[in-house]
C-alpha cells in the first residue's frame, strides 16, 4: 500500500482530508476548503471530485481568470462560458455556448443555462432585439410560479428600453436639429468646464516678517496685578524641611521621634515583664515534681 512522507497510507490520508473539506464547505470557509483541495491534488492529480470541486469554489471566489486556466475540456460546457461572461468577454461566451449547444443536438440534451447565458452575453454586445426574443422564449418555457420569471422580464424589459431609446428617443431629439443649426453648434465654441482659481499673490517681505512674529496672548494680566505679584522663592529647590521658614515641620518630626522611641521602650518593657512571668509560671510547675522526687527518696 502507498504511503505519504508521515508513514500514513494515502487512504486514510485522503478520507481526513474530504472529511475537512466538507467541515469547510458547510461553514463557508472557502479559501481554506480551496487550500484541502489543492492538497487532494498533491495526493492524487486525478481526483475528479478534488478537481470538479477546485473549480466550484474558484468560481464561488470570484477568482474567474483562474478558474478559465483550470477548466478541462469535460467542464467546458458548463463552467468557461460562465466564466467568461464574468471576464467580460460577452463574444467568446457566444461561440463556446454555441458550440456546446450544437453538441447537445447531438445527443439530445437541453441546458436551460446555457440559453440564459447566452441571452445575457447578446444583451452586452447590444443586439437587444436577439436578446429580447431569446428571454421571450425562455418565459414561454417556464412556470408562471418559478421565480425565475421575475427576472427574465426584467430582462425583457430592460431590452425594450433600449430598443426604445435607439430607435425612437434619438431619432426624435436629432429631428430637431436642422443642418443650420448642427453648423452653428460645430462652430461655437466649447464651454469652459474648469474653473480656474485666482491668481496667487506672493506675500511681500513685511507680510513674511508679521507672520514669523511671536503672537500676543488673548488675556493678558491687567498691569496692577502683574507688577504686584511676589519673585518665585529662592529656596524653592530645597526640600521642605530644609527651608528657612521651615522650623515647625522639623518640630513635629523631632516629636514624632521621640513618640516612636518612647512606644519602642514601653515595649521592650512590656515583653520583659511577660518574659519574667512565663519563667514565674514554669518554675511554680515544676517545683511539685521535685517535692515529689525528695518524697520517693
Amino acid at each position: 500500500m502507498a504511503s505519504t512522507k508521515a508513514g500514513k497510507p494515502i487512504t486514510s490520508r485522503r478520507t481526513a482530508l474530504y472529511r475537512t473539506l466538507h467541515d469547510q464547505v458547510d461553514s463557508s470557509a472557502l479559501s481554506n476548503a480551496l487550500k484541502t483541495c489543492d492538497k487532494l491534488l498533491r495526493l492524487d492529480p486525478h481526483d475528479e471530485l478534488a478537481l470538479q470541486t477546485r473549480l466550484q469554489l474558484l468560481i464561488a471566489l470570484d477568482r474567474f481568470t483562474q478558474a478559465v486556466t483550470a477548466i478541462e475540456s469535460a467542464h467546458s460546457a458548463t463552467y468557461k462560458p460562465y466564466c467568461c461572461y464574468k471576464l467580460a468577454r460577452p463574444s467568446e461566451t457566444i461561440v463556446l455556448v454555441d458550440d456546446d449547444g450544437r453538441e447537445r443536438q447531438r445527443e439530445q440534451q437541453d441546458d436551460r443555462t446555457a440559453f440564459v447565458l447566452r441571452a445575457q452575453a447578446l444583451y452586452r454586445l447590444e443586439r437587444f432585439e436577439e436578446a429580447r426574443d431569446l428571454f421571450e422564449d425562455l418565459i414561454a418555457s417556464t412556470d408562471e410560479a418559478s421565480p425565475e420569471v421575475i427576472d427574465l422580464r426584467a430582462n425583457v424589459d430592460a431590452c425594450l428600453q433600449h430598443l426604445a431609446f435607439v430607435s425612437t428617443t434619438v431619432p426624435n431629439a436629432l429631428s430637431v436639429f436642422t443642418a443650420a443649426r448642427l453648423d452653428q453648434l460645430e462652430n461655437s465654441p466649447v464651454p469652459q468646464l474648469v474653473h480656474h482659481k485666482t491668481n496667487y499673490s506672493r506675500p511681500s517681505a513685511s507680510q513674511l516678517v508679521a507672520q514669523a512674529a511671536p503672537k500676543k496672548p488673548r488675556h493678558r494680566r491687567p498691569e496692577h496685578l502683574a507688577a504686584a505679584s511676589t519673585p518665585p522663592d529662592e529656596d524653592r529647590w530645597l526640600p521642605k524641611r530644609e527651608r528657612a521658614g521651615a522650623e515647625h515641620i522639623r518640630k513635629k518630626e523631632i516629636k514624632r521621634g521621640k513618640i516612636k522611641e518612647r512606644l519602642a521602650m514601653q515595649g521592650g518593657t512590656s515583653s520583659m515583664g511577660a518574659a519574667a512571668e512565663a519563667g514565674q509560671t514554669a518554675s511554680r510547675k515544676a517545683d511539685p515534681k521535685k517535692k515529689k522526687a525528695k518524697g520517693r527518696k
